[in-house]
């Protein structure tokens, strides 16, 4: 069974690195995840060739799969917001809209929130915001043979996504 290095982080934002054996890559990812980790890296330490590392950086994975959801679920509009949970931490709370119904879809840890914001921006070209400063901006994503418009209104504590399918 081919053996891999990860470095994930726990809840907290706490750094964990580890070695465990899978089936693939996927199967450690899916097993780390199913205990609350946050895989930040994968490394096959063994196995044919030479070590092979995740080709994709972990967050442009989570946007990815935030828009290709959208995408399927029609999703009018997506809202990120980093709000005080239990016990005083931050947490991302995201929410969409579909058609006049706003769903709860997620949470996710504090620490996601600033790559997420930045991957976002860097996708519009649009600078990221500071403290008092709001950003937009537009840029294209194709999902399931569609190409679909999405503007995006930022602060450092907010995020709004809005959809506009375009054509096939």
């Amino acid at each position: 069974m081919p053996k891999f290095t990860y470095v994930t982080k726990d809840g907290e934002g706490k750094v964990v690195r580890g070695t465990a054996e899978a089936d693939s890559e996927a199967a450690l990812v899916e097993s780390l995840r199913a205990k609350g980790l946050w895989v930040q890296k994968v490394t096959a330490v063994e196995g044919a060739g030479a070590p092979h590392e995740t080709p994709e950086p972990p967050i442009e994975r989570v946007l990815t799969a935030i828009l290709h959801d959208a995408v399927v679920r029609n999703y009018g509009r997506i809202e990120l917001e980093l709000v005080e949970a239990e016990g005083g931490q931050k947490q991302v709370a995201v929410c969409a809209t579909v058609g006049d119904e706003h769903r709860n879809v997620m949470t996710v840890p504090e620490y996601v929130w600033h790559d997420l914001l930045k991957a976002i921006c860097e996708k519009a070209r649009a600078p990221v915001p500071t403290k008092g400063t709001e950003s937009g901006g537009y840029f294209q994503f194709e999902a399931h043979g569609k190409t679909v418009e999405i503007s995006f209104t930022a602060s450092t504590t907010y995020l709004s996504l809005d959809f506009v399918p375009g054509t096939s």
